[in-house]
């Protein structure tokens, strides 16, 4: 792993950080907004009496605090600076476009489980029989490609210790889910074609790839239209003591899956992360949002290791939807 920053958020493995990682429920984006915004003019003892209230109001309006909070987080960020827009690193976007590696994490040289396809580069983990990231950058230019999805799931030849088989997935109850979306590769049928490697799949129940996961996709292809660059890093949480599925290789079914998405704009760098349980979701997409720091803690993968210090420690401390999402979004329904 590469050396970690003095100033960075410390790193645990400690059981009882992690339970309350996994277990944690966050407020609704708007109840989140409105106590950073208004804590910092009020004083936290009168948002504790208040926030309350503000939840009453928002049902009895039918939801009307949530719609007009658009405003109130412009009002927000140009009047508080608070998290996201205090002491903004400036990236040098030429510097970051010449390196090829930038959006990757940390591995050591030589490290033969790091696996590089034409799109995207991923680290195999032998034990559990699947990544444990992928990571690939994606242009606006890339969702112009027509090229057809095809699903021709194949082993993958440049993974030395050889990767789980098609039929390992066969009657397990789940979907063979892929971790870099092919649907960002319809640009190149070479690139498609290599999205199909099971090194690229991991075992998701149906409503959650049919569902969240295939709806977070869709968004993030969204925000790469509008914003023309985007380094995006997936993977499942892979611990211990996981279930197992298939035949010939034993394949570990995660309990949660992470996607990091970060835009380095010259003017207002910015990064948004989910970590979400393989199950059907519910709710909205802000409802699972976190920060970089919390997935590292959970995975021990030191993500966005090659950006300058103080830009790294910036956004993976960040956890704002802002810059994402304009207002809340609800996650699509797979049925």
């Amino acid at each position: 792993m590469a050396k970690k920053k003095n100033n960075r958020s410390t790193k645990t493995t400690q059981d009882s950080n992690t339970d309350d990682l996994q277990d944690m429920k966050p407020k609704r984006s708007w109840q989140r907004k409105i106590t950073t915004f208004f804590t910092a003019i009020l004083g936290a003892g009168t948002i504790a009496f208040f926030t309350p209230l503000f939840g009453v109001l928002d049902d009895a309006t039918g939801g009307l605090l949530t719609d007009i909070w658009s405003t109130v987080a412009t009002i927000e960020d140009e009047v508080t600076n608070i998290d996201d827009n205090k002491d903004i690193p400036t990236p040098n976007i030429n510097d970051f476009q010449e390196d090829k590696t930038i959006g990757l994490p940390a591995f050591q040289v030589g490290d033969q489980m790091v696996v590089t396809h034409k799109s995207y580069v991923l680290r195999y983990n032998e034990v559990h029989e699947q990544a444990e990231w992928v990571a690939h950058t994606l242009l606006a230019r890339h969702l112009k490609g027509d090229n057809p999805r095809r699903d021709n799931f194949k082993t993958d030849p440049d993974v030395a210790t050889k990767t789980a088989k098609p039929t390992d997935y066969a009657r397990s109850g789940y979907d063979r889910g892929h971790l870099a979306p092919a649907a960002d590769f319809k640009y190149s049928a070479e690139a498609i074609s290599e999205s199909f490697y099971m090194s690229n799949m991991s075992p998701q129940l149906p409503a959650f790839n049919r569902g969240m996961w295939k709806g977070l996709e869709n968004k993030v292809r969204e925000w790469a239209t509008a914003k023309k660059q985007l380094y995006i890093v997936s993977g499942p949480v892979l611990k211990k003591y996981l279930r197992k599925i298939g035949t010939e290789n034993k394949i570990s079914v995660p309990k949660q899956f992470y996607k990091i998405v970060v835009h380095l704009d010259p003017n207002h760098p910015h990064a948004i992360a989910f970590l979400m349980p393989n199950k059907l979701c519910e709710g909205f997409y802000d409802d699972y949002r976190v920060s970089i720091d919390e997935i590292e803690a959970l995975t021990q993968i030191d993500f966005f290791s090659k950006l300058p210090d103080d830009l790294e420690n910036y956004l993976e401390q960040s956890n704002t939807s802002d810059r994402w999402f304009d207002t809340p979004e609800a996650i699509p329904s797979p049925y």
